[in-house]
């Protein structure tokens, strides 16, 4: 996946998702799980701008490598989208 610049300083991007927030959580209740993030998106790592959150709606708790790989797709699609721009 190729992610454009920031739009606003030209630095670049990388996805974060919040995987990491639900590992804590199943960490302190005892869940032996590796949890698939809910949410995705794609951030500057210069200025710490930030694209459109992408939910998984249909969110389960357990790890699927497809589901997570096309939330990330989405969130970058959004964030590779610019004003203007025709597909």
């Amino acid at each position: 996946m190729i992610l454009k610049p920031c739009p606003f300083c030209g630095g670049p991007a990388e996805a974060g998702t919040d995987a990491y927030r639900e590992r804590f959580i199943n960490e302190i209740i005892g869940r032996i799980i590796d949890p698939a993030p809910k949410n995705a998106w794609i951030f500057c790592t210069v200025c710490g701008a930030r694209g459109r959150t992408v939910q998984d709606k249909e969110y389960d708790g357990y790890k699927d490598p497809a589901r997570e790989a096309a939330m990330i797709t989405r969130a970058a699609d959004a964030w590779n989208h610019r004003e203007g721009e025709t597909v």
